[in-house]
């Protein structure tokens, strides 16, 4: 696709009851001045427009439209897949690499308790007394 140029949209009021939208097209375009324009919406904000000598749209041109419109949306579908492949695949390997370094704990009491003598370097120990 080339750049040709921005216009802004304008409006044009026939009537109290009717607005038009009215695009001038740039001065590269003289040659379209007198052709029929036929309008294709591809999206909310992307429109395409096919200059024709004929009033009525054959249905060549249109299929052209509609192929060149599919070949885009079936690249951009394949690119998805691709991607979401990329991702299922990271994130299984990721969860099978955690579920292999993962260490089982309890919450139960201590299966390996310290003994009753065990006296923590931290705190002094305290004497014990005689018939305790």
């Amino acid at each position: 696709m080339k750049y040709l140029g921005s216009v802004k949209v304008g409006r044009l009021k026939p009537n109290p009851r009717q607005e038009l939208a009215i695009i001038r097209l740039p001065v590269k375009l003289v040659d379209k001045i007198g052709k029929y324009a036929h309008v294709f919406e591809e999206s909310s904000d992307v429109i395409r427009i096919v200059f024709s000598d004929d009033k009525e749209l054959k249905n060549s041109v249109q299929q052209a439209v509609q192929n060149g419109y599919l070949k885009e949306l079936e690249e951009r579908i394949r690119r998805l897949e691709i991607d979401i492949e990329e991702l299922r695949s990271t994130k299984t390997s990721n969860s099978s690499s955690i579920n292999c370094n993962t260490k089982k704990t309890s919450r139960r009491r201590d299966l390996n308790p310290r003994p009753g003598d065990y006296k923590s370097p931290a705190l002094p120990a305290e004497p014990r007394r005689p018939g305790r």
